[in-house]
């Protein structure tokens, strides 16, 4: 979902190929396990440990290629970079 952000009707399969262009294979396996864990109709919440991965395992590159992941799965026309 946190992929998915600006377009919630973004497929699957999608995000996958968006993810494995980015060389980002380690949170294509998070974001599989996620999604079989919503086809089990788990319904519970997350543990604060399964909620806070994202946050607490990503690099800084991982953190910015999820960004850059996020504004491909939109799909923008335009796609304006700048460096800080």
């Amino acid at each position: 979902r946190n992929l998915t952000f600006g377009d919630p009707t973004a497929k699957q399969s999608r995000v996958e190929g968006i993810l494995r262009a980015f060389g980002m294979e380690r949170l294509l396996s998070q974001v599989q396990a996620e999604r079989d864990r919503e086809a089990s109709g788990r319904t519970t919440t997350p543990s604060h440990a399964e909620s806070t991965i994202w946050q607490t395992s990503l690099t800084d590159t991982e953190c910015a290629k999820i960004h850059l992941a996020r504004a491909f799965v939109m799909n923008p026309e335009i796609l304006v970079l700048q460096r800080p």
